[in-house]
């Protein structure tokens, strides 16, 4: 990683945490992370078989829990996605969503590797570009909808009320989905939020 992927990603902010096998940046309100998961298989630093998840933490919403009293001791993460599950991945030589460095070249497997990590990674972190941009995409999976109070707590903290209710309209219409199953702590924690806007929309200036 150190030899052949740092220097791709190095110019784009991220370093590399050896230990975790980790690739961190930190831009504008956000966390963007590359973690390469280890099978069993591997021994100490040697890696055979590995995979790539990708991370988009909040660093703003850590300080706005703070502030209105809420202490948390790690950046919230908003969303993770591992490889196979980017619509852009490229999967050759990714057999069963795992890179093999036994079986298959492994200059071949690296240079795959970082194709797809400049190109389809790259535009996964995109999403949260702007202020909510990270909302509208989760909106547009039409899923992860236990992120909604997560994400609504984003549209607080940047004050955007449309878009909150927007976010909440959208949860309401995923929930009349009847082979969905919703927990109390969510379906609670949107109740919270629903009466939050309510407030919010009273206080308009």
């Amino acid at each position: 990683m150190t030899e052949f992927v740092l220097p791709e990603l190095e110019p784009l902010g991220f370093k590399l945490l050896k230990s975790e096998l980790t690739f961190k940046r930190d831009i504008g309100d956000f966390q963007h992370t590359i973690h390469f998961q280890k099978t069993k298989w591997n021994s100490g630093n040697e890696v055979c078989q590995f995979k790539p998840h990708f991370g988009i933490y909040s660093n703003a919403l850590k300080k706005y829990y703070s502030k209105n009293g809420t202490k948390i001791s790690e950046n919230p993460l908003i969303h993770n996605r591992q490889a196979e599950y980017l619509e852009c991945w490229n999967h050759e030589l990714y057999e069963n969503s795992w890179y093999d460095l036994v079986n298959y070249d492994n200059n071949k497997v690296i240079e795959l590797l970082k194709k797809n990590l400049l190109n389809c990674g790259m535009e996964f972190f995109k999403h949260s570009e702007s202020e909510t941009g990270i909302v509208d995409y989760i909106m547009s999976l039409n899923s992860y909808y236990y992120l909604t109070p997560t994400l609504f707590d984003i549209c607080k903290m940047y004050d955007k009320r449309e878009k909150a209710n927007e976010l909440l309209k959208w949860f309401r219409n995923f929930q009349k989905n009847p082979e969905k199953k919703f927990s109390e702590d969510i379906l609670d924690s949107v109740t919270e939020r629903e009466n939050e806007l309510k407030n919010w929309l009273q206080h308009r200036v």
